[in-house]
């Protein structure tokens, strides 16, 4: 066979989404009257090369996500959901490969844990950032 020299071209991709997202409460809240919200945010991917890869979010927007099923459970053990947000779910099959079965609740991290109540019934935490690292 002749030798074949395939040229190694370097590719990278930055991609920004900024948001924006108003609501409107037709229903009276307290004596405020009727309530009008904005809400900002923006997310970012950027892949410097074929091997690493890094997303980050600012004030992500996870309202758009499907909600769960009504499940009832009366046992000891916790009913397991997994994720639909698309910042914990990109790419998961990574740590699934490394750390573990194919079995979904056997999850290296629990991710719907992050912003969910406090344990305590003190109030949910709102998630103002995160960042991701895949190489």
């Amino acid at each position: 066979f002749h030798q074949l020299q395939i040229p190694a071209y370097s590719q990278s991709l930055l991609a920004i989404t900024p948001y924006v997202v108003g609501v409107y409460d037709f229903i009276p809240n307290d004596s405020r009257g009727s309530r009008t919200d904005f809400d900002t945010g923006a997310d970012l991917f950027w892949k410097p090369n074929g091997r690493f890869q890094l997303s980050a979010t600012i004030n992500p927007d996870f309202g758009q996500v499907e909600s769960d099923q009504l499940v009832v459970n009366f046992g000891a053990t916790e009913t397991f959901f997994s994720d639909k947000r698309p910042f914990f779910t990109e790419n998961q099959g990574f740590f699934d490969v490394l750390f573990g079965s194919p079995n979904t609740a056997n999850r290296l991290i629990y991710t719907r844990r992050v912003g969910a109540p406090a344990d305590d019934g003190s109030g949910s935490a709102d998630v103002a950032a995160a960042v991701k690292l895949n190489g």
